[in-house]
This record gives structure tokens, sequence and C-alpha cells, in this order.
């Protein structure tokens, strides 16, 4: 294992048991070290969104798309902070992306399907819905 692993690997523990601060601390540290590693501005956005700090975590995921901007959860990641903040065009902009990269993307049609829902779009919602039950046999709970 290298550096890089054992610090993305010590703050995805410190995630795992929900020490969402520590978890922030330490991919600070590898980001510090490798700058350019995607990966551990993933992991701190998800952090961040753990704790609800929506705007350190947009950051983070525009961060990871501007780094590798095929990386189909990372516009989904967004999406789902996006929608947090109440910013719903962008929020679907940034869903629709990653069904562009990744067509099959389950977590993406749930986002999508759950906006559009909200959005009173309840058609399209049910058909991004009905997509999810039908590619996780035990259903959508798997993605929440």
């Amino acid at each position: 294992m290298t550096d890089t692993d054992d610090g993305l690997n010590q703050g995805l523990q410190y995630f795992k048991k929900h020490q969402f601060q520590e978890a922030i601390d330490q991919f600070t540290q590898v980001i510090a070290a490798y700058p350019k590693l995607a990966a551990a501005y993933l992991h701190r956005g998800e952090s961040y969104s753990a704790l609800r700090q929506w705007e350190k975590a947009e950051q983070d995921y525009d961060r990871v798309i501007y780094l590798n901007p095929k990386f189909a959860d990372a516009y989904v990641y967004r999406g789902m902070v996006l929608k947090a903040q109440h910013k719903i065009p962008q929020a679907l902009a940034n869903l629709n992306q990653a069904l562009t990269l990744q067509p099959q993307s389950v977590a993406a049609r749930l986002q999508r399907g759950l906006l559009q829902a909200q959005q009173g779009e309840h058609l399209a919602a049910l058909a991004d819905l009905d997509a999810v039950v039908a590619a996780t046999p035990l259903g959508y709970r798997d993605w929440e």
C-alpha cells in the first residue's frame, strides 16, 4: 500500500464511523500531498455532505469533475448537493449528465426520479423509478 492508499483508507474508516470532521481532516491531508487525486476530493465532499456543509461539498465535487469530467458518480453527488441547496435546474442538469455518461446508473436514475416527483413531474418520475426497481431486484432501498 502507498501513503495515498493509507491516507484514503484512514479517511474512509473515519467516515464509516461517522467521524466526519476527522475524515475531512484526513482527506485534506491527502489532498495537500496529492492535489490531483480526484478520489480524495470525492470522499471529502461526501464527508462535507454528511455534515450538511453543502457549499464545501459542491466545491469538492466541482474539483472532481474538473479532474475527471467523465466520472458519472461525481455528477450524481453534485446533483444531490445542488438539490439540497434548492438549486433544482442545476441538480437536474447534473443528474442528466451522469445518465449521459453512464446510462445504466441506478443512483442517477433514482435521484432524478425523486427530484422529478418533488417537482410534480409524476410520469417522468415514474419512468425513472420503474427503471430503478427493474434494475435492482431488491428494489430502490439498495441505493438510499
